[in-house]
């Protein structure tokens, strides 16, 4: 798993919208199961935090309106590496996050199409996979 906070370099992964102050985000392999072809070894997923700069009426125009409550599961690892100052629950599964729901689209590239995006406290938490 690799942890980064370089905007420029999640811009590899993501389509960043304007008004993004700051990020962190975790890019992990997508591990297949039994004898199954998918995902292929080099199959990544991508975990984004970001923070923009705007809140409310300007929020939305940078990231569009929510479209109801969503709740995404990501590996104990990605959550604690995602936000290191919240306790998360014991042990080693997956932690459920939940927030307003965004398009998600707006967030894919030519290589990772965005599957989720919502809305946590201040933030936008985005996961994408590779296409």
């Amino acid at each position: 798993m690799k942890v980064g906070t370089d905007l420029e370099e999640l811009r590899r992964y993501l389509s960043v919208p304007p008004g993004v102050a700051s990020a962190r985000f975790v890019v992990e392999a997508v591990a297949g199961a039994g004898d199954s072809f998918l995902p292929g070894p080099t199959d990544t997923r991508v975990y984004a935090l970001l923070r923009p700069l705007v809140d409310g009426k300007e929020f939305e125009q940078a990231f569009g309106p929510s479209q109801g409550r969503q709740t995404i599961l990501i590996s104990h690892e990605a959550a604690a590496a995602l936000f290191p100052d919240q306790e998360l629950p014991a042990g080693d599964g997956d932690v459920a996050m939940s927030g307003a729901g965004l398009d998600a689209s707006r967030f894919g590239s030519s290589f990772y199409r965005a599957g989720t995006a919502l809305r946590v406290g201040n933030a936008v938490l985005v996961s994408a996979f590779t296409t």
